[in-house]
C-alpha cells in the first residue's frame, strides 16, 4: 500500500501560526522604545509574507476568509509605509560623503525629516498598541482552526500557486524601463513569487524523506 499524499492545510496552517507569532513579535519591537533599526523592516517583511500565504491559500480556506485577512494585515503594512520609507531615506543620505556647505545643509535638511518620522513613528506605535493586531492574529487563528473549505493536495496546491504566482508577474511583462510605477508593481509581483516558492520550499523540507 503507497504511502499517503500529503495535505496542504496542515502545512498551510502550521505556517501561517508562525507568521502569526512573527508578526506579534514584530509589532513588540516596533512599539518598544529600543535601539532596534530593523524592527520595522521585520515586521513589514512578516506582513508580506503572510499575505502571500493567505492568497495563496484562498482555494483552502475559502477566498472570503481569506481576503478579508488580507485586507487586515494589508492596513498594517500601509501604518509602517511611509515610516519605513523616512528610515530608509535617513540611512541613504547618512551614507553619502557630502563635503563643503552640502554638508551643514544636509544636516538641517534630515533634521526636518526626522521629525516627520516622528510623527510617523507615533502614529505607527498608536496602531499597533491599539489592540487590533491581536485582533486580526485572533482572526487568522480562528480561520486555522475552523479548518479547511476545500482539502487540496500539497501537490495540487503547490502547482496552483506557482503558476498563479507565475501568471501574475507575466501578465505585467514587458515594461518599460522608464516606467517607474509599471516598474514598481513588477517588483510586488517578484516578490510575492519569490515569497511563494519560499513557502513551497519550507513546505518541502518539512516532508519525511524516502
Amino acid at each position: 500500500m503507497g504511502l499517503k499524499r500529503p495535505l496542504a492545510h496542515p502545512i498551510v496552517g502550521q505556517t501561517l501560526e508562525d507568521l502569526a507569532k512573527l508578526i506579534e513579535l514584530g509589532a513588540k519591537r516596533v512599539v518598544a522604545d529600543l535601539d532596534d533599526p530593523e524592527a520595522v523592516h521585520d515586521f513589514r517583511v512578516a506582513i508580506r509574507r503572510v499575505r502571500t500565504v493567505l492568497r495563496a491559500s484562498r482555494q483552502v480556506y475559502g477566498r472570503k476568509r481569506a481576503v478579508a485577512l488580507e485586507v487586515t494585515f494589508k492596513r498594517f503594512g500601509d501604518a509602517t509605509n511611509a515610516l519605513r520609507d523616512e528610515e530608509v531615506l535617513e540611512g541613504t543620505i547618512g551614507a553619502v560623503d557630502i563635503g563643503g556647505a552640502a554638508r551643514s545643509s544636509a544636516r538641517e535638511w534630515l533634521q526636518r525629516r526626522r521629525l516627520r518620522e516622528a510623527g510617523l513613528r507615533r502614529q505607527a506605535k498608536a496602531l499597533l498598541t491599539s489592540g487590533t493586531v491581536g485582533e486580526g492574529v485572533i482572526f487568522l487563528r480562528s480561520v486555522i482552526a475552523n479548518g479547511p473549505q476545500k482539502r487540496l493536495s500539497l501537490k495540487q496546491f503547490s502547482n496552483s500557486v506557482v503558476r498563479r504566482a507565475l501568471r501574475d508577474v507575466q501578465d505585467l511583462l514587458p515594461v518599460e524601463a522608464d516606467n517607474v510605477a509599471a516598474l514598481h508593481r513588477l517588483r510586488i509581483r517578484f516578490k510575492r513569487l519569490r515569497y511563494t516558492c519560499e513557502m513551497l520550499d519550507s513546505f518541502v523540507a518539512t516532508q519525511p524523506k524516502g
